[in-house]
């Protein structure tokens, strides 16, 4: 693990500054105020770009990209899966066991009538479990074991930016709040980084291998 941090001290430096900088923000500024400015800066444009760019953290689509991976390589496959798992469980007992109560944009807002927010027509927000953003720990888990995987620095960048907008889609989509989305990028970096390092101890001819290439092997 220590060697992992160590070799992508880059990525994770670029990230480690753009954590420091939401606690900031988040320490500078009710939640309240956060979340207008970022209600109040949209328009349809956004609107369209986020609603399917927030896909990429749903667990039925990273889970379905898990499965495709076997294509690829058994190995990738595994430890995608795994990394999105270890995500997942963590983010779901932190919901159902400590901030079972915590309430999302859409109903914390009830509170405050002389506050009112815009939504993006078609989709549906959630009222409870918003802290934290499962998708978002999600994208992180995942484009993380892909950022660990490549050695093109400007691509891990590309990769940490897709992770970011994920993470920014659910605060666009007024389905959870700053503080939400910065502690789950946490949680799936933190995944991420576990898993890879435990995988990186299996290195064995079939874990290198893919569903296509068995398939052709068995003809």
């Amino acid at each position: 693990m220590r060697s992992l941090i160590k070799s992508e001290r880059f990525i994770l430096t670029i990230y480690l500054l753009v954590f420091i900088s939401a606690i900031l923000i988040l320490l500078s500024f009710d939640k309240i105020h956060i979340h207008l400015f970022i209600n109040r800066n949209s328009n349809e444009t956004l609107d369209f770009i986020f609603r399917y760019i927030t896909i990429l953290g749903d667990g039925f689509f990273v889970a379905s990209f898990c499965l495709l991976l076997i294509l690829y390589k058994y190995k990738t496959a595994i430890t995608q899966t795994l990394a999105f798992a270890l995500s997942g469980i963590t983010v779901q007992l932190i919901k159902n066991l400590i901030f079972n109560d915590s309430p999302r944009p859409n109903l914390y807002f009830e509170a405050f009538p002389e506050y009112s927010l815009r939504f993006v027509e078609g989709v549906k927000v959630a009222n409870y479990y918003s802290f934290p953003s499962g998708h978002t720990a999600s994208a992180f888990a995942l484009f993380f074991i892909f950022i660990f995987m490549i050695k093109n620095r400007w691509l891990k960048v590309l990769f940490l930016i897709i992770a970011m907008l994920v993470g920014y889609s659910r605060m666009y989509l007024s389905q959870h709040f700053m503080i939400d989305i910065t502690f789950g990028s946490l949680i799936g970096v933190i995944s991420a980084i576990i898993i890879y390092s435990f995988m990186g101890r299996y290195n064995n001819e079939k874990l290198e291998s893919s569903l296509i290439k068995t398939f052709f092997k068995l003809k």
